[in-house]
């Protein structure tokens, strides 16, 4: 598993990708929000076995999180293309402009083969974080909505409850910044680790939190039949090869055909993969089934 040595990725680490196997990589903005998604997913997949435990995948080597920083998300639109593996994009709505920045992106990473970006629905993945767990963990009662800063909220709450002698706004920037970025750790760790399934559809009614979406395989097709052509195509994740051929080849029957994954026959209940050659050859031309 690759660790991150810091809050945003370099180019060693993107480097180091290319030579793992990595089937996925998620991108984020900042450690922060990794932190939510292993917390979050390991809760939602003890419900839920369907879904995916992301820190169980990365400690696997399956995934890799990728913290990209918040201010120049368009220099990652294309940034991880030639490494080739599927990318899925996680940033802030955030407020104007940055939501119209962030879209932005999204936008032109959802155009890129192999690839899906999404904004939350919600300012911060804090926001998804329910007053109730809050409450369990620290003790405090901080009401906030979709729209609000919830790590400010969280740590001026928190300031004033220490004893804080000087009203909020007149603190220093620098020393509010340090506070809100105190807050944003444990929310995103031992505040998540209190929430459940319950808690978070309630506070995320919209089920934004997009731990189901499947990000396309890409395959190289090699159809043998007629003139034949060969393309490299995408294809949802767990396509069997039965349900591929059944996809292209419409109501031709299987049998009639010898189907090769990276040059050898395989099941038709057998699992496509990222970057699977697959050939469809007709039993019925010579050779074809020696």
């Amino acid at each position: 598993m690759l660790k991150l040595q810091s809050d945003v990725c370099d180019e060693e680490l993107v480097h180091n990708v290319c030579r793992t196997g990595v089937k996925v990589l998620v991108v984020v903005e900042g450690i922060n929000d990794i932190e939510f998604l292993r917390r979050i997913s390991r809760i939602l997949h003890a419900d839920e076995d369907s879904l995916p435990d992301l820190e169980e995948l990365e400690t696997s080597g399956n995934l890799v999180f990728l913290p990209v920083g918040g201010s120049e998300l368009e220099k990652w639109i294309h940034r991880l293309g030639p490494l080739k593996i599927p990318e899925f994009h996680l940033y802030d709505r955030d407020t104007s402009p940055l939501t119209e920045e962030h879209q932005g992106a999204v936008d032109a990473i959802n155009r890129r083969p192999g690839c899906i970006a999404a904004l939350t629905g919600q300012r911060h993945l804090e926001n998804y974080i329910h007053p109730e767990a809050l409450r369990r963990v620290r003790g405090l009662h901080v009401a906030y909505g979709p729209e609000d800063d919830v790590a400010e909220l969280v740590a001026r709450r928190t300031y004033d409850l220490l004893g804080g002698t000087h009203p909020w706004q007149t603190i220093p920037s620098r020393k509010r910044r340090q506070m809100k970025h105190r807050a944003k750790r444990w929310l995103n760790t031992e505040v998540v680790d209190a929430m459940t399934p319950a808690l978070l559809a309630e506070q995320d009614p919209a089920g934004d939190v997009p731990l189901s979406q499947e990000i396309p395989l890409k395959i190289l097709l090699i159809n043998n039949h007629g003139g034949g052509w060969a393309d490299f195509i995408e294809v949802p994740a767990a396509t069997t090869v039965a349900e591929l051929f059944t996809q292209k080849m419409g109501t031709a029957q299987p049998e009639n055909y010898l189907i090769r994954v990276n040059r050898l026959p395989v099941s038709p209940d057998q699992v496509l993969q990222e970057n699977d050659r697959v050939s469809i050859t007709s039993t019925r031309i010579e050779g074809a089934a020696a």
